[in-house]
């Protein structure tokens, strides 16, 4: 049985051009999706063709609080058999409080193990504890022995869309600690820009998944921020995409998914120094 599952998922990402791992797992990361509609339910169907079950959520989980709850909102996930191990909180939330509580979080900050990976979330929403959660992560950092560590969370360190001084106490408390040990994460997970997107900060990748909903047309980024060198590795424009995380033995890929196209626009082995794409990433 598990040697046709892997199997069966090498086939699907041949067809479908995925650049994929055997033996390994995967994830659908889709941030700033916290909406119910037409844009909702493609982005499900898409993540289904791609037999994805476990999801990312990098913030930005409820948008209306007023006419939606967050059982409106991801019970139709839930129902499709989609589960959330991993979910940051963003600036579009009912609170805090609920949102853990909805998700079973560990908190609002929290360390989770799967697998072979750790995962550090984070939430750049609170950031008057900057400080805090700085001190807290560099101890999650130093300790860290496992393969592949990501950090998550939802307002991305520097400016690509939106400025970064929009939670600024946050940024500048953390990034010391990512630039400290830029060489033992395996890669930033971030939403808040409604935009599909590959970068590089001194060399550490991000990945930017926010256009599952709603996409906006991106600016190349080639400058230094704050005498941090930014570069962008490669970006999607005003398409509907989310980001398919790979993670194998030995090697972590990302797909970028066109959901209109039903198409792969990116293949990118992250895990590699610097960032390695495929041809496709045109």
């Amino acid at each position: 049985m598990k040697v046709n599952l892997i199997f069966n998922s090498l086939i699907l990402c041949l067809l479908l051009t995925y650049q994929c791992v055997a033996n390994g797992a995967t994830y659908g990361v889709v941030g700033d999706v916290g909406f119910v509609g037409r844009e909702a339910e493609d982005l499900r169907r898409s993540l289904q063709r791609s037999k994805i079950r476990l999801m990312i959520l990098p913030g930005d989980n409820l948008y209306d609080t007023e006419a939606e709850t967050y059982a409106s909102v991801w019970s139709p996930w839930r129902k499709m058999g989609f589960e959330f191990p991993i979910v940051a909180i963003g600036n579009h939330h009912s609170s805090y409080e609920e949102e853990v509580a909805y998700f079973g979080l560990p908190g609002e900050v929290y360390a989770k193990r799967e697998g072979e990976s750790l995962f550090v979330v984070l939430n750049s929403d609170h950031d008057e504890t900057g400080p805090t959660q700085a001190a807290w992560l560099r101890a999650q950092l130093e300790a860290a022995n496992s393969r592949f560590l990501f950090v998550v969370f939802h307002h991305p360190p520097v400016s690509i869309l939106h400025g970064w001084q929009e939670r600024a106490r946050f940024q500048l408390s953390i990034r010391p600690v990512l630039q400290e040990f830029r060489d033992k994460i395996t890669a930033l997970l971030v939403g808040h820009d409604h935009l599909a997107g590959l970068f590089e900060i001194d060399g550490l990748p991000m990945v930017l998944s926010g256009a599952g909903i709603e996409a906006f047309d991106s600016r190349r980024v080639e400058e230094h921020q704050d005498g941090r060198k930014v570069v962008t590795r490669w970006t999607y424009n005003a398409s509907r995409t989310w980001a398919r995380l790979d993670i194998g033995e030995k090697e972590v890929w990302v797909n970028f998914v066109d959901i209109p196209r039903d198409k792969v626009s990116c293949s990118a082995l992250i895990s590699a120094r610097p960032i390695q794409l495929r041809a496709n990433c045109d």
